[in-house]
This record gives structure tokens, C-alpha cells and sequence, in this order.
């Protein structure tokens, strides 16, 4: 059966069949059955693509790079990176523990990636119950910006259905 929390994994496949650069560089934050398959299908049939996994959870961690990792999808067990080489990435998905470290991952890296997808996005949505991106909210007021904002939900199934948010960046990073 299907897990009902891994909303993301259509987006993430989607986003992923987007990329058109050979040598695309992606970043995983927070592994899991609902990503690691994904990421290894991709990996697979993208020899060309870097995808570098970050998990601190040592059982996640262990579980997802003994099932998934390949010579172009390496695992990390660390705490994501609080500073960047200045890589520019093609996408970063972001959906680690604890909840703040999404924030902060995202705030580290936002000026170097073409796509982020964020997944259980309504969580910062601060003095917010909803899982709006539009204007006045907390998403669209701290990133709108610089970054298309586009929230999946599915609240007619589920008012708890973890929500998925992919961010587009407004303007080309020259790679």
C-alpha cells in the first residue's frame, strides 16, 4: 500500500523529467522510501547526473544507502551543509528532520538552485492555517520574489495532507 504521507513523489518525478543539463547537480535533504526510490530511478537512467544525499538520521541513513546508492547518487550521514562552495544546482528537495533545518537548508542554497521542492511546506506558513503561497503569506513575503511559488495539496482528501511546494527561480543562474 501506498504511504498517504509521500504526496511529493509525483511532483519530484515530474520536476526531475524537467532537467534537460547533462551534467545536472541535485541535492536530496532527508532520505526516505518516499525520495531514495526516486532519486535512484533517476540516477539510473541518468548516469550524467550528481545527486548527493544528506541524512542525519543514522537508521534512515543506513536503510536508504545500503537499498539505493549508486556511483552518481551518494549518501552523506551529516546535518545538511550551513554553507555552500557556490554550486549551482539543478534541484534540491528538500524534506529533512527537524523541521527548522528545512529552513535553513533552504536558506543556505536558495540563491544557488534553479528548483527547490519543499515538502510538508505548510508548516512555516507562520500565523497561517493554510497552505497558501500567494500574497501576504509567509511564503510569498519571504521568497516570492525571487522564486515562482506553486503549493500542492489536497485538502478535499485530507485537511492534514502534507502539502508540496516547488519553487521556480524567477531569473537564470548562469551554471
Amino acid at each position: 500500500m501506498k504511504n498517504p504521507y509521500n504526496t511529493h513523489e509525483e511532483i519530484l518525478k515530474s520536476e526531475l523529467s524537467l532537467i534537460i543539463n547533462d551534467n545536472a547537480k541535485i541535492l536530496e535533504f532527508g532520505t526516505g522510501e518516499g525520495s531514495a526510490p526516486i532519486f535512484n530511478n533517476h540516477a539510473k537512467l541518468n548516469s550524467s547526473h550528481k545527486i548527493i544525499a544528506y541524512e542525519s538520521d543514522i537508521i534512515f541513513y543506513n536503510n536508504t544507502k545500503a537499498k539505493y546508492e549508486l556511483s552518481n547518487y551518494t549518501f552523506v550521514n551529516a546535518d545538511a551543509p550551513t554553507e555552500t562552495d557556490e554550486t549551482v544546482y539543478d534541484l534540491i528537495f528538500i524534506d529533512q528532520a527537524p523541521w527548522k533545518a528545512r529552513i535553513d537548508s533552504l536558506n543556505v542554497f536558495k540563491d544557488y538552485a534553479k528548483t527547490i521542492i519543499v515538502h510538508d511546506y505548510d508548516f512555516f506558513n507562520e500565523g497561517y492555517h493554510d497552505c497558501s503561497v500567494e500574497e501576504n503569506s509567509w511564503w510569498y513575503d519571504t521568497y516570492g520574489k525571487e522564486f515562482k511559488l506553486k503549493g500542492f495539496s489536497k485538502p478535499s482528501v485530507n485537511p492534514w495532507w502534507p502539502p508540496t511546494l516547488v519553487m521556480k527561480r524567477l531569473e537564470d543562474i548562469n551554471s
